[in-house]
């Protein structure tokens, strides 16, 4: 769905081709990316790039291996960026920071996090990026209690 502030209403749009939880989402480039995800112990590779002018999804680079959800994004030296998530099929937070290369159509695998861990977010600020709060630990009820962690990369760009 579409929410338009000038006319205080929503639309409904074209959905994602697979029911998803927990995906990374970002904007970049004037598109909308859903990245990852998850139903119930399914994770996800999938990458979707939402489609205005046509009402619809289409497909992107999928994400290597393992499925994730979870996940946060950025835009860091204009690529989407991915950091951690969770596989539920090792039962484990993740570490992984991966770059879109738009251009060859492949995620980049980069140096990891410091600290693995599901559900935190990414934020771009002056040339850094804040990857904030989050789980450490894997539980399937989304009791743990959180980390206060925030952990700043100062990126190089390619």
């Amino acid at each position: 769905d579409a929410f338009d502030p000038r006319s205080n209403s929503w639309q409904s749009l074209a959905p994602l081709p697979r029911g998803t939880g927990s995906p990374a989402v970002i904007s970049h480039r004037g598109k909308l990316y859903a990245i990852g995800g998850r139903s119930g112990y399914n994770d996800f590779a999938d990458v979707y790039v939402y489609n205005d002018a046509g009402n619809r999804w289409d497909v992107a680079a999928s994400l290597p291996p393992p499925a994730r959800g979870t996940s946060g994004a950025a835009i860091i030296c204009d690529a989407i960026h991915v950091f951690g998530g969770e596989t539920q099929a090792q039962r484990q937070a993740l570490g992984d920071v991966l770059r879109l290369d738009h251009a060859a159509g492949v995620w980049q695998a980069l140096p990891p996090l410091p600290t693995p861990r599901n559900f935190a977010r990414a934020v771009s600020f002056r040339g850094d990026v804040y990857v904030v709060g989050g789980n450490t630990v894997l539980q399937g009820s989304h009791a743990s209690a959180g980390t206060a962690i925030v952990e700043r990369m100062t990126p190089t760009c390619p």
